[in-house]
């Protein structure tokens, strides 16, 4: 928005014909006034006066007075900054089709600026922006995929983004065509064209371009028996370009007449080598006379090889296996064990961290199991060596990814990408890692004899054709939902990772199967299903309980609520502590000592979630929003321990004061929790989860999920953070309005 809005734009009438219709309420007019007098064009600029005719405008509806105010309110023009207003301005005009007002709230949410970074909606409004052949969104989409950062690396999906920006004049998007097609990267390689869109970066002096062509320009001495591309007619090396060697590998032959043009102008540049160069060149025009050569190999009808017969390596990344250490604690010690990470090479290259995976290296599983079996104690030290030895062996030498392996996670992402709904890729990339991860190197669980009923009778050959496959195993206690990666050789049993837990109820937790579990079931048992499901809801099988966890914070202990789910609690893993303080009993003194003792109480006693509490968490989890696990935790511990809020900001927001029992709820009595919306104060609307109503006062309970904006109140700074708990009349809750935010981020 902003390289467009400092562009000059002609306004289509006369100043005093557009300030008189303008006055008269005309909002086309009331637009353009605003453009003349922020450019100065005809009136004396008035940035003030720019800022309320457009607002009237934007107030009946104009999209690009709308999205002109997104833009002041974005930058601070007439106006304070006010990311959050800005958004509003810029969702109004977009949702009329405006594309740049549609590219610019496609950069907020890509930046999470005015409104929770959401890559989803990042995309989604890019997208649409980009369709109506906006070429910086198209640009910034085909960055989005090529870069990888906020989903999952595909040049095939980012070449057709930069090819679209690029045939409207884009430097940047020409110059990434080219190199895109240069490595044969999403796109069959063709030096050829890649040298055109280079040629066009590079006339427009786009940097990175012009340093690439002067590298490709460049002269180097060319031996024509090392190019091993056939007879040429010559027996000395010769002066040639950069562009011409590498056009002429990638065609497997000679290009005599460019050979010839590039001697041509080196002795043009160097005339003490004329006498041999002007033989040479006559040499190689004869023969590609006599040959029939097209004139030259840009814009020769010239048969190109595939990628496959020029060896193009299309397997995107290069991925390895290593080793990272997990938290454990078992009566009150702590240790590491080994589990299982993936790593690309560039990430290796340049010391970035490995992505840990949830498999267990086999020995660490084996071992606590078997203590847990036999009751002997846990030896930390020798776990704590061992789990060294085994990430330093695979620090030094990690495992590569096999072809097979990297067609099954190929495979298995693109499944992914056809059946989760609301997911972002980098979760998908997750998802298809640990599946693979499993498969390479998780041993086949039997939480109990006869686990897999086959029903029916078994089919010849059932399992080919199963990788990879989506949905349920039949298990003994229910169905639990899988992907199926391969046969199990030499058997007729087929090979599923479980893509949620499986806790029957009334089986001891060593029966369990967690997530990413490996399981070898008759092929009869699997069940194909290939409906769109959201992966947050597989968390709903898993039993979550409440426990507390010590924090320090200014050399104060503090007990804050934690919650622990099943696995966690049976493999001795720490609970995931929430922002939520744990209040303690009003019999014990705030002191450390009593502190610590309450968390150890909590930590012996864990809590079960209530079905009442289940049913909150199943509400959050199904929103339109894309909750997280996490975020929904957050708000159900907000609502479930923390202390309510009013009595905090009441001096400063009047209207959250609590004043006696509501006889009759006002508005939205019918209202379905949870249900998303924003809590209506004077200090601006905030993004809030109604959760509940108060049977005793008949107010509503109310979660914020997203911090509010300062405002100054004597001159005191005020701000109402994330994830408190509010009870409020029903008038100050505005209930069903789009893209708020999650907690994730509090």
């Amino acid at each position: 928005m902003q390289t467009r809005i400092n562009k000059k734009i002609e306004s289509p009438l006369p100043v005093n014909e557009l300030l008189d219709r303008a006055d008269r309420g005309d909002a086309e007019c009331q637009y353009w006034a605003g453009i003349r007098y922020l450019q100065a064009d005809g009136v004396t600029e008035d940035l003030e006066k720019a800022y309320r005719y457009c607002s009237a405008a934007a107030e009946q509806g104009h999209p690009r007075a709308q999205a002109f105010l997104g833009y002041c309110l974005s930058k601070g023009i007439a106006v304070p900054q006010q990311p959050r207003l800005s958004v509003q301005w810029y969702r109004r005009s977009a949702k009329q089709g405006y594309a740049p007002a549609q590219y610019s709230l496609g950069l907020y949410y890509l930046q999470g600026r005015g409104v929770k970074k959401n890559i989803r909606q990042a995309i989604h409004w890019l997208d649409l922006a980009a369709r109506q052949g906006d070429p910086d969104a198209q640009l910034r989409l085909g960055q989005i995929y090529h870069q990888g950062a906020e989903t999952v690396q595909d040049d095939g999906r980012a070449y057709p983004y930069f090819l679209a920006a690029a045939e409207q004049g884009v430097a940047e998007a020409q110059y990434l065509v080219a190199t895109l097609l240069g490595q044969g990267s999403g796109v069959d390689a063709d030096q050829i064209e890649a040298f055109y869109w280079l040629d066009r970066a590079a006339v427009q002096e786009y940097g990175p371009a012009v340093e690439t062509r002067e590298r490709f320009d460049a002269f180097t001495l060319f031996e024509p028996a090392e190019a091993e591309l056939g007879p040429i007619p010559l027996d000395h090396a010769v002066p040639l370009r950069h562009r011409t060697i590498v056009v002429m590998q990638f065609l497997g032959r000679p290009c005599l007449q460019q050979m010839a043009k590039d001697i041509h102008d080196f002795v043009t540049l160097h005339p003490k080598n004329a006498a041999v160069g002007y033989r040479d060149i006559a040499a190689l025009l004869a023969v590609a006379n006599r040959d029939g050569e097209a004139l030259l190999p840009f814009a020769g009808d010239t048969q190109l090889l595939s990628p496959a017969e020029l060896d193009v390596d299309e397997g995107g990344l290069d991925l390895f296996w290593v080793v990272k250490h997990y938290p454990c604690e078992w009566d009150g010690q702590k240790f590491p064990v080994a589990i299982w990470a993936v790593i690309t090479k560039e990430e290796r290259e340049q010391g970035e961290d490995a992505t840990r995976m949830d498999t267990l290296v086999s020995w660490g599983r084996d071992y606590i199991r078997q203590l847990q079996t036999s009751g002997e104690g846990i030896d930390a030290g020798r776990l704590e060596r061992e789990a060294n030895e085994v990430r330093q062996k695979y620090e030094s030498n990690p495992v590569p990814f096999s072809p097979a392996e990297m067609v099954l996670a190929k495979e298995t992402f693109q499944l992914l990408d056809g059946v989760l709904s609301g997911t972002t890729d980098y979760k998908k990339y997750r998802i298809t890692l640990n599946v693979v991860t499993a498969t390479r190197w998780g041993v086949p669980a039997c939480p109990e004899p006869s686990v897999a009923i086959a029903h029916g009778r078994p089919r010849e050959n059932a399992s080919r054709g199963l990788t990879p496959d989506i949905g349920f195993a039949r298990l003994k206690d229910g169905d639990v939902r899988v992907i199926t990666v391969g046969p199990v050789p030499g058997t007729d049993l087929v090979q599923v990772v479980t893509l949620e837990d499986y806790e029957p109820e009334g089986h001891p937790v060593d029966s369990f199967l967690w997530r990413y579990s490996l399981l070898h079931i008759p092929a009869a048992a699997f069940r194909p299903d290939r409906r769109t499901f959201k992966w947050e809801l597989l968390w709903l099988k898993t039993h979550f309980f409440w426990t507390a966890s010590l924090v320090e914070r200014q050399g104060t202990a503090r007990s804050m609520v934690a919650v622990w789910q099943s696995q966690s609690l049976s493999e001795g893993h720490g609970a995931d502590v929430t922002a939520t303080e744990h209040p303690l009993p009003e019999a014990l003194e705030s002191t450390d000592d009593a502190v610590l003792e309450h968390v150890r109480h909590w930590q012996a006693n864990p809590l079960p979630f209530t079905p009442e509490e289940m049913d909150l968490l199943h509400g959050i989890l199904s929103l339109d929003d894309d909750f997280t696990i996490n975020d929904a935790r957050l708000i159900l511990a907000a609502y479930r321990w923390g202390r309510l809020a009013n009595e905090n900001f009441k001096e400063f927001f009047p209207e959250l004061q609590l004043k006696g029992k509501v006889q009759r709820v006002s508005q939205g009595g019918g209202l379905q929790f949870p249900a998303k919306g924003l809590i209506n104060v004077s200090s601006g609307p905030i993004p809030s989860l109604a959760v509940d109503r108060n049977p005793n006062s008949g107010r509503l309970l109310v979660v914020s999920i997203e911090d509010s904006s300062q405002v100054q109140h004597r001159n005191q700074a005020i701000q109402i953070p994330a994830l408190s708990l509010f009870e409020i009349e029903d008038c100050l809750f505005i209930a069903g309005l789009e893209d708020t935010a999650c907690a994730g981020n509090a």
